[in-house]
């Protein structure tokens, strides 16, 4: 599932704009942490969103082409904003001045008034309608000033709220379909995020890997290759890595058939050797949603207890979480 659109990934980890790879590790440890279900047994539904959410924060703000992306995004939107506050300030003023002037050309034409009609001569019909066309242009003028400016706001407005259901639709498509994702697993080995990008990406573009994380039993470990929504990436459960160091890949969410495709054969196999899995015969994983799916993920993960030292070059540092 993509991120929502409204989560603020550095609010999420507690972060601020600038921060460091390391930075970022470090706070959403300590996220997973705080918020790893089995340590919230009273609150669970909660501490599910959270970790959940500090997952997609982790997941964008690690990849510096996501955060490049969000970062440029968020400061269109800021500029944007503050264009918009200084055309309602601009607005507003106009308005103030137009309305000042007004007043001003009553405070004015009431004044002539009373001079005239302290000069003894009576006022014939003629000046009364005079009078009465200079007021009323002077209205008139003030009033569709006015109303441009008014239209001009209103139409802005509209324009503003059809982009962003434009972008709420587009989001909420988008979330509706899910991503094929491989859950990979290994015992012998040692893999990290670039050689798996690297070994999947020939079955389709890859939207995510999740961080390496260590089975309960402490004899393996896992991570979930998540696929671009609509990606035909049958072909990568068949992949099972490197001489000597081998993998099992099954899917998590199975991609998308073709209208002409009839089966899809998978050949049998083992973590040890074998290219992929026998015909799957667990549940139907295409219709639980995403925190179904996380949680039968993450079913068999060891509780974050063991600190490992690392660096970022070395993977170790997330075997901790």
């Amino acid at each position: 599932m993509p991120p929502s659109s409204t989560m603020d990934p550095y609010a999420v980890l507690e972060l601020q704009r600038g921060c460091s790879e390391a930075e970022i590790a470090k706070a959403y440890k300590k996220q997973c942490l705080k918020w790893h279900p089995d340590k919230n047994r009273n609150n669970e539904e909660e501490a599910s969103k959270r970790f959940i959410l500090a997952k997609e924060a982790f997941e964008l703000l690690f990849d510096k082409t996501a955060r490049a992306d969000y970062d440029r995004k968020k400061e269109g939107e800021r500029v944007r904003d503050e264009k918009q506050r200084a055309r309602m300030e601009k607005a507003d003023g106009d308005r103030k001045r137009f309305m000042e002037d007004l007043e001003r050309r009553e405070k004015e034409f009431e004044e002539q008034r009373k001079r005239k009609s302290q000069d003894g001569r009576p006022k014939t019909a003629a000046d009364k309608k005079r009078e009465e066309e200079r007021a009323k242009e002077s209205f008139d003028e003030i009033r569709r000033r006015l109303e441009r400016e008014v239209n001009e706001e209103i139409k802005e407005q509209q324009e503003t709220f059809r982009r962003v259901r434009d972008e709420h639709a587009a989001a909420a498509a988008a979330a509706v379909k899910p991503r094929p994702s491989l859950r990979v697993e290994w015992r012998g080995g040692d893999y990290d995020d670039k050689q798996l990008r690297n070994m999947f990406r020939r079955y389709g573009k890859i939207a995510a890997v999740t961080g390496i994380l260590l089975k309960k039993n402490g004899k393996g470990k896992m991570c979930v290759v998540e696929f671009e929504s609509g990606e035909n990436a049958w072909g990568a459960e068949l992949e099972n890595g490197r001489e000597g160091e081998r993998f099992k890949a099954s899917w998590m969410v199975e991609p998308e058939k073709e209208e002409e495709t009839k089966e899809v054969v998978k050949e049998e196999g083992t973590i040890d050797g074998g290219r992929g899995g026998g015909e799957s015969t667990g549940p139907d994983l295409n219709g639980l949603s995403f925190e179904e799916l996380q949680a039968m993920c993450f079913a068999d993960l060891a509780p974050p207890t063991k600190k490992v030292k690392g660096t970022m070059d070395n993977p170790s540092w997330k075997e901790g979480i």
